[in-house]
């Protein structure tokens, strides 16, 4: 009788669920008892919080975002110790701790304490509240690791498959043989992008799908290669479709979800994989009103010395030079589009949004253009951020020649630069049918770093050509 009310979901007017002890062990977390319920005797002193309570759980706007990046250390601190809101906190937490690192102290109102201690405290009160998207930030910031990462690998290379870590399929994120947990973290942070909350993510990811491969195996057929970035992104766009959200904010809603969600959201993407990618696409496409013509001038450009345009982008990319009217350009361009996104395109302090900025900036501002060289700064690859600047100024140029189209959507850098150099390869390599084209992805990259700014300039014109018609 006990197992048909457990069965039944409800036992005593409580909910529970009943299921298979290695999945509910997947969703078990650490949770702090009230003073009342813990059991007397000699147990440890309870943790005294360093931090005010935590009375709102809000999350901070876009615009708050970006401000806290610009802010200096000691207003940083000020507002950490003066917060009442748990997202701002960790938020706060986060810049501190990617500029001086987890182990740096703080002065506080009365004594010190460490960046460390304090992503501990707010981990612990997120984790309580059931805030994942703050214990997501925390852990992320703190470098936590699954110890089971290395099992999980383990399981799926005894099964024939690899995986790959990160947004892209390179030689160096792919993975191949057993790793420990530590490498595989590691891994993660460096082939993706800046928010910790990925990082994680994608841990659950790896997790997720060793579940799904011991209890679902047929799910998996027919993949060799398993891709945790790709695996994110398709998750994002079809949370993006089915709420009807960008994929900046989308990304944001599903770190608000619990692990267990994203178990089962992970499960229904594998279960119709085309699905997925068309909803991930169907987000992408532009849609495009006014005059076009698909052209614009090529850049004026000399052969560099030693002719490699990669060498030449790595040293115009650290030095970070720009055009004389860049940013004048980007100020006009933001006429022509409803934002731009400026790096990793899921996070969303990357993204420009055109209606503020053009009511509150004026076009020669030194402010306006601080702004943008941050956000080309944050990329940490001098020469992908030369791919990004002459990207931006392929736009400037095709706004230019098109003075009445207009993008009804934000144009993300990383999304025309991806389908750019897809459409390199299709042109190089016109007898492969595009299904092809995942397994060539490093080989389409490599060459198009080194091809010409003109070149390049080109595939991006007709990726924003293929966008839009498929829009």
């Amino acid at each position: 009788r006990l197992g048909e009310r457990l069965r039944s979901g409800l036992l005593g007017g409580v909910a529970v669920q009943l299921a298979p002890l290695e999945e509910l062990q997947q969703q078990a977390c650490w949770a702090d008892l009230p003073d009342h319920a813990r059991p007397s005797g000699h147990g440890t002193a309870p943790i005294q919080p360093l931090l005010r309570a935590s009375t709102s759980l809000q999350p901070l706007t876009a615009e708050e975002e970006q401000a806290l990046e610009e802010s200096p250390i000691t207003a940083l601190a000020e507002r950490l110790w003066q917060s009442t809101s748990l997202p701002e906190q960790a938020e706060v937490l986060e810049q501190l701790v990617r500029r001086l690192g987890p182990d740096a102290l703080l002065q506080g109102p009365g004594s010190q304490a460490s960046l460390r201690a304090l992503l501990e405290e707010i981990y612990r009160r997120a984790l309580a509240e059931g805030d994942w998207n703050v214990v997501r930030r925390c852990a992320g910031s703190m470098g936590l690791v699954h110890p089971q990462l290395e099992d999980a690998l383990t399981d799926l290379l005894v099964r024939q498959k690899q995986v790959v870590v990160g947004r892209n399929y390179t030689n160096e994120s792919l993975i191949t043989q057993p790793q420990g947990s530590q490498v595989i973290a590691a891994m993660i942070q460096r082939f993706s992008g800046e928010d910790g909350r990925e990082w994680v993510l994608q841990q659950e990811l790896l997790l997720a799908l060793d579940g799904l491969a011991r209890r679902s195996p047929a799910l998996l057929n027919g993949m060799l290669t398993l891709q945790l970035g790709q695996l994110l992104l398709l998750l994002t766009g079809e949370l993006a479709s089915e709420r009807d959200l960008n994929p900046v904010d989308a990304f944001e809603a599903l770190c608000d979800e619990p692990p267990h969600a994203i178990r089962r959201r992970l499960l229904q993407v594998m279960a119709d994989v085309e699905h997925a990618k068309a909803a991930l696409q169907r987000k992408e496409q532009l849609h495009v009103s006014g005059r076009v013509r698909w052209a614009a001038p090529d850049p004026l450009e000399e052969l560099p010395k030693g002719g490699c345009w990669l060498q030449h982008r790595l040293r115009l990319g650290a030095l970070q030079q720009v055009p004389r009217n860049f940013y004048p350009g980007i100020w006009d361009l933001l006429h022509h589009c409803r934002g731009l996104v400026i790096g990793d395109k899921l996070e969303r302090r990357n993204r420009l949004e055109s209606a503020p900025l053009l009511s509150e900036k004026t076009p020669g501002e030194r402010n306006f253009a601080s702004l943008v060289e941050h956000l080309l700064s944050k990329i940490e690859a001098p020469d992908y951020r030369q791919l990004c600047t002459e990207t931006l100024l392929t736009l400037i140029a095709f706004v230019e020649a098109n003075p009445q189209v207009q993008f009804n959507d934000d144009l993300a850098l990383d999304v025309v630069i991806g389908h750019a150099v897809r459409v390199g390869w299709q042109q190089e390599h016109p007898d492969q049918p595009r299904e092809l084209y995942g397994p060539h992805k490093a080989e389409a990259w490599h060459r198009f770093y080194r091809s010409s700014p003109a070149q390049c300039r080109r595939w991006q014109l007709q990726a924003l050509k293929e966008l839009a018609e498929a829009g």
